[in-house]
């Protein structure tokens, strides 16, 4: 059994502009144990195999009304997110998923099926991970 692996980031800055595929920064970094996330992408590449737990929330803007998001293991989605603002209030969805994955597999949350879409800070949105154990 190896060092923990934790990570906790949350959206401090609104994202503007989200294009398709386009990964979702978070730029609040609260905990990064066995340093697995990754800033500059907003990924976590797993340091080493095992079940890992993660979870997500994204806050949708007003305008426009709707985001589609994934949770994503080596580009391949794994759980998608949905949230759909209306009468001119927010809307927040999340998931949670536990996988097993190998050392130097990433995980990201990402925009899919819309473009020029907007994500709210303001730390309402987040993105984290935990190992559970080794495999």
């Amino acid at each position: 059994m190896g060092e923990p692996v934790a990570f906790f980031a949350g959206k401090q800055a609104s994202q503007t502009g989200i294009g398709l595929n386009q990964d979702i920064m978070f730029d609040a970094i609260k905990l990064n144990l066995g340093n697995g996330f990754r800033s500059v992408h907003s990924n976590f590449v797993a340091p080493r195999a095992g079940a890992y737990l993660f979870s997500a929330t994204v806050l949708t803007h007003i305008t426009p009304v709707e985001i589609r998001a994934a949770i994503t293991v080596n580009n391949v989605t794994v759980a998608r997110i949905f949230g759909h603002a209306s009468s001119g209030r927010h809307d927040q969805g999340s998931h949670t998923v536990i996988v097993h994955l190998q050392a130097w597999d990433e995980v990201c949350v990402r925009n899919i099926d819309l473009e020029n879409r907007v994500i709210f800070g303001e730390l309402f949105s987040s993105f984290g991970g935990v190992l559970l154990f080794d495999i």
